[in-house]
């Protein structure tokens, strides 16, 4: 995950043909992977009008997907997805559509809202803040950074709350009445600081029965205590070299400090039963709709290509909602050696899994 905040980084091509190069491949892998999803179910999506929370900035953006004709003798679990650091669009359409052509419904939550009373330059000054990338250029730097995480995570996570709270009370007038997720089913999801998301709404509401993270480091209080619902991580490779470690130039070492600590921390979680999928050659981006690849990781092919990235992310994500949320087991999620890696039927990923709760 060393290339977490590398994301938001500009990429200088020298070459215009490079450039026409990586433009026609991006439309290519955006080709490859824009198939319908694979459910028996149609899908809609209505905005989600959540009350303003006051005092806190910025507001959230909420949209429901749900699967279409719901059975009206049927309810559905409900996911709750959010985005990566800047927060402000959806980095897993693709996933998300997924899950509810298979009998999901999904809030997605986006940042900021951009709400009848704010001005157009309150709310670009907003996105601003928010599109800020992490800087680790220097220690101070970099503890501004952290800070910065723990407080998004956070408010992300007491928003999810909030979501949940909204539709334990409420039903849309917008979306049919037999159209209602089941509250007792309830899990979250997110790619990179989304996924730290999932993470400190378990630990803040019992309400979350399972998380899954897209690629995140965790931070906050999920870190400092674990959390005890069910937790899935895919992931690239991130165990940093002692030369990461080591280095003097910032960027690389502070990277390479929280790989390490993300490292420990997901040991510890595979003994209390977490499982890990680690995508051999994976980049950061690959978790998403948008894998950026760099015109060298082409032509040495270290890469993953878009179809079966997807198809990893969206297998494995619905074998384990399915086996939390609605009690449908998958052999995806078995092994006969708990704490140790194996290998996944898919190509270049391999799964560890902690002892499974009795």
């Amino acid at each position: 995950m060393s290339s977490t905040h590398k994301w938001y980084r500009p990429i200088a091509i020298g070459s215009g043909l490079c450039a026409i190069a990586v433009s026609a491949v991006a439309i290519f892998n955006s080709l490859r992977v824009s198939s319908a999803p694979s459910g028996p179910f149609a899908i809609k999506v209505s905005p989600l009008n959540l009350p303003t929370n006051p005092g806190a900035q910025p507001q959230a953006l909420v949209r429901l997907w749900y699967p279409s004709p719901a059975k009206s003798n049927r309810s559905y679990p409900l996911l709750i997805y959010f985005s990566s650091w800047p927060g402000t669009g959806i980095d897993n359409y693709h996933l998300i559509r997924e899950l509810v052509s298979h009998g999901y419904y999904v809030a997605s939550v986006e940042y900021p809202a951009q709400l009848q009373s704010m001005s157009a330059l309150d709310y670009e000054r907003q996105l601003a803040q928010l599109q800020q990338p992490m800087d680790f250029s220097s220690e101070t730097a970099y503890l501004r950074t952290i800070q910065m995480a723990n407080e998004r995570v956070r408010q992300r996570a007491r928003d999810a709350v909030r979501v949940l709270d909204y539709l334990t009370l409420h039903h849309q007038p917008n979306i049919p009445p037999t159209v209602l997720p089941d509250l007792d089913r309830v899990g979250i999801f997110g790619f990179s600081l989304g996924g730290a998301v999932a993470s400190q709404a378990c630990w803040l509401d019992q309400r979350f029965k399972a998380a899954l993270n897209l690629d995140g480091w965790d931070w906050a209080d999920a870190v400092e205590h674990g959390i005890a619902q069910p937790y899935l991580f895919i992931s690239g490779t991130f165990t940093p070299s002692a030369a990461d470690l080591k280095s003097t130039d910032p960027d690389r070492h502070f990277n390479a400090v929280l790989d390490q600590a993300a490292d420990e921390y997901w040991r510890n979680n595979i003994l209390r039963g977490a499982i890990h999928v680690t995508v051999t050659n994976a980049d950061h981006s690959d978790f998403t709709d948008a894998p950026k690849h760099g015109w060298r990781r082409w032509l040495t092919g270290k890469t993953v290509s878009p179809s079966h990235m997807r198809a990893i992310l969206n297998s494995y994500s619905k074998a384990f909602f399915d086996y939390h949320l609605k009690a449908q087991d998958s052999p995806l999620l078995k092994t006969d050696t708990p704490n140790q890696a194996v290998k996944s039927p898919f190509a270049g990923a391999t799964l560890e899994i902690g002892p499974r709760p009795q």
